[in-house]
């Protein structure tokens, strides 16, 4: 079982993305963080093999906690996905140099988080 770290400050949001990676993607256990700083704090305390972060969220970004956490995330290979509905340009600039940060458009079809999940999961066992 993988562990999914899963960070939004939008309860409706974690709800439904939740929801969605409960159904398509076997396997997952969701841990759910509503701000970067809480998200830091699980990080620290549990071991992720994916996370998915918003990036504006309050208390914490999404790209601060990733960068918190990036030599760690770099070291153990774990997927890390950043979502946002604004900057998402900027984004991919600030990531460019972080293979392991992929970097999505909030409002994307959902169906590309189980792709990412699934290609990671492939790379993992080859």
């Amino acid at each position: 079982m993988k562990n999914l770290l899963l960070v939004d400050d939008a309860l409706e949001i974690r709800n439904t993305m939740s929801d969605y990676l409960s159904f398509f993607c076997e396997g997952l256990n969701i841990v759910e963080a509503s701000n970067g700083d809480e998200a830091l704090q699980l990080f620290r305390s549990e071991d992720f093999d994916i996370i998915v972060t918003d990036e504006m969220m309050p208390i914490m970004k999404g790209s601060q906690f990733v960068r918190a956490c990036y030599e760690e995330i770099k070291q153990r290979k774990i997927l890390t996905i950043v979502f946002s509905g604004q900057l998402h340009e900027d984004l991919q600039k600030q990531f460019s140099e972080m293979p392991e940060v992929k970097v999505i458009d909030k409002i994307s079809n959902p169906q590309i988080l189980k792709e990412l999940i699934e290609e990671y999961e492939t790379s993992m066992t080859s």
